[in-house]
Formats: structure tokens, C-alpha cells, sequence
């Protein structure tokens, strides 16, 4: 059941830096604000996806056993947060520069 959880895991997280690894290869013809999109998007659906499968098997209780002191429902609510304020950041970097207010 441990290894299942484990492997299960480790495979979401192996998605993600697939994506990271299509992204930088695919570099010279997708933009850098369309590649961080993507990467955050699929870190936000893997993060959200690892907590569930942790949180759903019962094992939250090992996360906290080795110093996490976050719930999983705390994890819920963060993880969106946190993409969520990253995309807009993002947004706002990006228009800034379209409009000629960042220098490269």
C-alpha cells in the first residue's frame, strides 16, 4: 500500500519535469511567459494531486511526524494561493515588459 502511495507520487512529480524538460526544448518556439504558465499550472494540478493522494491514504500523520506542521486542508488552500499570486505576478511582469516597461 506504501510503495503504491510512493510510486504514485514520485510518477505526478516525474510528470512535471517531463513538462519542465518538453518546455526547455521546445524554447525557441514557445514564449517564456507560455512555458512558466504551463510548468506552474501542472506544479499547482501535481501538488494538489500528491496532497490528496497522501491526505486520502491516511498517511497526512507521517508528513507531520517528520516536522510538517501543515494540515492537508491547509495545503489545499495554499497551493492554489500560491500559483494563483505566481500567475499574476507573472501576468503583470509580462504586460509590463509588452509595453516597454522592463528592459531585457
Amino acid at each position: 500500500h506504501d510503495v503504491t502511495i510512493a510510486t504514485t507520487v514520485f510518477a505526478l512529480f516525474l510528470a512535471a519535469n517531463v513538462l519542465g524538460t518538453l518546455i526547455w526544448r521546445a524554447r525557441d518556439r514557445i514564449s517564456s511567459y507560455s512555458g512558466i504558465n504551463a510548468l506552474l499550472i501542472m506544479i499547482g494540478a501535481v501538488s494538489l494531486a500528491a496532497v490528496f493522494v497522501v491526505d486520502r491514504s491516511g498517511l497526512w500523520h507521517v508528513v507531520e511526524g517528520v516536522g510538517g506542521t501543515v494540515s492537508a486542508w491547509q495545503m489545499y488552500l495554499m497551493i492554489p494561493i500560491m500559483i494563483v499570486g505566481l500567475l499574476a505576478m507573472f501576468w503583470s511582469l509580462n504586460r509590463l515588459q509588452s509595453k516597454g516597461g522592463l528592459n531585457r
